[in-house]
């Protein structure tokens, strides 16, 4: 009997991959989703379609950790960066950052000089309750802001 168009995966080959040592599909069980690894362990993508079927592979738990942003709040986010050009304004505006990154990924003190960073973040989290906002700086300009949802 064929299966609906749009009925999740059954047809077993994923599990059969994660069990497989010799295989870079991996089952990841807090977040109930496969994953398709690098050998070396240092990256990882979500897999949402079954590679076998071309079903999808329901049931992520990914949404649970993290809070749905308030619309008030993204509203709010938009306002005070729409006219932000520069690190200066941005602090001006909003004050020293929560997190400030530097291009190794390491968390650095502020003040911190960001006209050598290759790339840094800056990261604003005291203002919002559901939202995060990261502000790449490359070579010490402002390269726009990211809002994202924060994690529970």
């Amino acid at each position: 009997m064929p299966q609906e168009p749009n009925s999740d995966c059954n047809c077993g080959v994923p599990q059969l991959c994660a069990a497989d040592r010799n295989c870079p599909i991996d089952w990841d069980s807090e977040l109930h989703e496969f994953q398709l690894g690098d050998f070396e362990g240092r990256q990882s993508w979500v897999i949402r379609y079954c590679f076998n079927c071309g079903k999808p592979l329901s049931g992520s738990k990914r949404a649970d950790l993290f809070f749905e942003m308030n619309a008030i709040e993204v509203d709010d986010v938009q306002r005070r960066f729409k006219s932000i050009q520069s690190v200066e304004a941005l602090v001006h505006q909003l004050g020293e950052p929560d997190v400030c990154t530097s291009t190794g990924g390491e968390d650095v003190d502020w003040p911190h000089d960001l006209s050598n960073e290759e790339r840094a973040y800056l990261t604003y989290l005291r203002y919002w309750t559901t939202v995060d906002v990261m502000v790449p700086v490359e070579k010490g300009n402002l390269a726009g802001f990211i809002c994202s949802p924060r994690r529970k």
